[in-house]
């Protein structure tokens, strides 16, 4: 399988392209892979909820 890094990795180039529900999903599992508590799952969890901003705010400009 995908390490957790990898899969934080592709979640940012989704990101990138505004693929913002496909790029949390692979945060989502990069979260659940990360040691529970780690600062690694934090970091993920934290671009999660940045991510769903950034998407509420660009579906608010449709």
């Amino acid at each position: 399988g995908r390490s957790d890094e990898e899969l934080a990795a592709r979640a940012e180039i989704l990101a990138l392209r505004a693929n913002w529900n496909k790029a949390i999903q692979y945060y989502s599992e990069a979260s659940k892979m990360a040691e529970l508590g780690s600062l690694e799952q934090a970091r993920y969890d934290a671009r999660i909820d940045q991510l769903m901003i950034q998407r509420d705010r660009f579906m608010a400009l449709q």
